[in-house]
């Protein structure tokens, strides 16, 4: 910014003012007039004003990042839907966002923006890429000198190769000696262009963490916001390219073979052997997937939507009433049908659609006629017919048994067999067969584990009785690859990098309320680049309920039952009803009337070593028990894939913790995290840290190092 900066409000009114303040918000240059204009007005009053000799060291994005969508031109991006966590203006509200019921305007979304630890998280990241692009290069340079040594030593080689026959290979010499020098320049030049991208990608990080210094200094909880947003995009785009050259480099080393032959025209070839890179990238944060926590503790600051479109809102409701065909509703109304056709006639009528207001559900109402009520008995009768699983799989993730051909078996266990098959004879994947009467996670439940962490789930079939869920093929566990010579050479860090992809892997479990009930090492499958992937997610469990209040059936698909009465859930109807069983009979309760379902599992006596304590005297099995068999997962990590309890029998291992023994801490294990080792065994389970917590932690050690 030039120094005799002429002020821009005064300039629109032909003035000449020098500037010699910068108003972040604005984005304009003022002069002290306006300065003191600026500090009068209510709109204006909480701007962020910086001395203008200030503005010229700083990078042009951060004093030039319009609000205009980009979509919308005319509109300015003022809004946050924090369902989707995205910025927007008021026409993509309407258009993008309309269902959304949490849209907050920018600046009640940005209150305490800086102290969300986002900020934070940008600034570790970007110092992550520097501290990394910094080692690589280090690495690259000895690389150069190691390839010039071996240069020397190849070039003398082939030199005293060359006195014994000079006469006839001299020729033979000067080609090869070309050759050397050709593969040199091209090897070197590959690792200076890498460098180059490094150093670029480090000269990034640096403006990153100058812009977050002046963010967190200068910038106005609006400008913040905005800003943390662009540089979201930015380093997740750096982090994705650190990620590629990371797996691209390759450490070189020369090598002389010789293939001398005297009745050939060869004295051998330039041998390059590319070693992966000494370095490792591991992410510290999925810089996409950190949200924001906005506020929304004040109905103030919440978007009215009948203040800004009423009659907009009104016209829509009308054509959705006009438009739809109450057969668009005949699913959800028989569910209800299926509890009595009372549910149809009487007032709740107005679960068919909850979505709707009031206005729409009179019109909806009206048009359920007589003839409309045969037409949903009807269709009620076709879904009856359908096999229970297939209800409850959900249609889009069945698979035929057609589809999946099984190959050879894999391994048998205590509930479950695995194969290796082709799925649509193209993908290789493993079929986890569970044997007879074996209840297990639903297949709901699986759509949801989809992360980069946790083996793919493709879909299920039944087959003669049996279910039959299909995942994604890896043919390495943990123990395997711990056993293995890559995994022996393993340095500490490496180890506690895999310890902390499953951690990610199991926090995402932890949000969606899945239990494992079966972790171990042996259940961690490893792909390329020592990438960790969470598997058996199929593991057998049950969920049981306590009835809190009686309930008399009213009608024959019904459960009775009497307080206290423990019920086994099998299924969810509806968001009220859930399908159970008790006492050798089936049928549906109301939610309501019951306490919070627990997990209970049947014991597994190759996993007694894993188990928490709370699963081995009772069966219960809950997300805190995942973090005591994770404890024990740290402990197989850190000595190489050993079984844990070296010299004790899995029989003695309850008498034991409830005693309160602990397994004792590995060699070369920090003491810090044996610490946290404990607390993951402790016995009250609200003491015991979460996934998230375990994740932060190892992060934070991997970066300690």
């Amino acid at each position: 910014m030039a120094e005799n900066e002429f002020c821009t409000p005064c300039s629109r009114e032909n003035g000449t003012n020098t500037a010699c303040m910068f108003c972040v918000d604005c984005e304009e240059a003022i002069c002290s007039d306006c300065n003191i204009a600026h500090r009068k007005n209510k709109l204006t009053l909480k701007h962020s004003i910086i001395d203008i000799q200030n503005v010229s060291s700083l990078p042009v994005a951060l004093v030039q990042s319009s609000p205009v969508c980009p979509k919308h031109r005319l509109f300015v991006q003022d809004l946050v839907c924090c369902i989707h966590d995205e910025i927007c203006c008021r026409p993509c509200m309407l258009e993008i966002h309309k269902h959304c019921d949490n849209v907050l305007p920018v600046e009640s979304a940005s209150l305490k923006i800086k102290l969300t630890g986002l900020i934070d998280d940008l600034v570790k990241e970007s110092k992550q890429i520097s501290s990394t692009s910094n080692k690589i290069v280090n690495v690259g340079n000895e690389n150069i000198k190691e390839i010039s040594h071996q240069e020397e030593i190849i070039s003398a080689d082939i030199g005293s190769v060359k006195s014994s026959f000079i006469a006839t290979v001299k020729n033979v010499e000067q080609k090869l000696t070309k050759d050397l020098t050709q593969t040199v320049k091209s090897n070197v030049n590959e690792i200076e262009k890498y460098e180059q991208e490094l150093q670029e990608l480090k000269n990034r990080a640096v403006v990153y963490q100058q812009e977050m210094d002046f963010i967190r200094k200068h910038a106005s909880e609006n400008k913040a916001l905005l800003l943390i947003e662009r540089l979201k995009l930015d380093l997740h785009r750096d982090q994705m390219k650190m990620k590629s050259v990371t797996s691209d480099v390759r450490n070189v080393k020369l090598m002389y073979k010789d293939t001398v032959n005297y009745s050939v025209k060869s004295l051998g070839n330039i041998v390059v052997q590319n070693a992966p890179c000494p370095v490792k990238y591991v992410p510290g944060t999925d810089i996409l997937r950190r949200k924001i926590n906005y506020r929304e503790d004040s109905e103030d600051h919440i978007l009215d939507r009948e203040r800004l479109s009423q009659t907009e809102k009104s016209k829509q409701q009308e054509e959705d009433v006009n438009n739809s065909s109450v057969y668009d509703d005949i699913h959800e109304v028989t569910k209800q049908i299926k509890k009595g056709s009372t549910y149809v006639k009487s007032a709740d009528l107005a679960r068919i659609s909850m979505e709707e207001d009031h206005h729409k559900t009179e019109k909806l109402s009206e048009k359920l006629t007589d003839e409309v009520y045969e037409d949903i008995s009807e269709v009620s009768n076709e879904i009856s017919k359908e096999p229970s699983y297939v209800k409850s799989a959900g249609r889009h993730n069945n698979l035929s048994p057609s589809e999946v051909m099984l190959e050879h078996k894999l391994s048998t266990g205590y509930f479950t067999e695995t194969w290796k098959g082709k799925l649509r004879q193209k993908i290789t994947v493993a079929v986890k067969i569970l044997k007879a009467g074996a209840k297990h996670i639903s297949v709901e439940q699986l759509t949801e584990t989809t992360h980069e962490n946790i083996v793919k789930f493709y879909g299920a079939f039944e087959e003669k009785a049996s279910n039959n869920i299909v995942f994604q093929y890896m043919s390495q566990n943990l123990v395997q690859y711990l056993h293995s010579k890559e995994g022996q050479s393993l340095h500490q860090t490496e180890l506690l990098a895999v310890a902390a992809q499953v951690a990610r892997g199991m926090s995402w479990l932890e949000t969606k309320k899945i239990v494992h009930c079966g972790l171990q090492a042996s259940k961690i499958r490893i792909g390329d680049n020592a990438e960790a992937k969470i598997s058996g997610l199929e593991y057998v469990t049950t969920e049981k309920v306590i009835a809190l209040y009686p309930y008399v059936a009213a009608s024959s698909d019904e459960l009775s039952f009497q307080k206290n009465d423990v019920i086994t859930v099998i299924g969810t109807e509806d968001e009220n009803w859930w399908e159970g069983e008790m006492k050798e009979q089936r049928g549906f309760f109301p939610e309501n009337y019951v306490g919070a379902p627990q997990k209970y599992i049947k014991i597994d006596p190759s996993l007694f070593k894993w188990y928490a304590l709370e699963t081995l005297k009772s069966g219960q099995c809950c997300v805190k028990s995942n973090i005591w068999s994770y404890g024990i997962l740290l402990v197989e990590i850190l000595t190489h894939g050993q079984v844990p309890y070296q010299g004790i029998k899995d029989t003695e291992i309850l008498s034991k913790l409830k005693q309160g023994y602990r397994h004792p801490e590995p060699n070369h294990c920090p003491d810090h995290l044996y610490d946290r080792m404990l607390k993951c065994w402790n016995e009250n389970q609200e003491e015991r840290p979460t996934f998230e917590n375990l994740y932060n932690f190892l992060e934070d050690l991997i970066f300690g190092f």
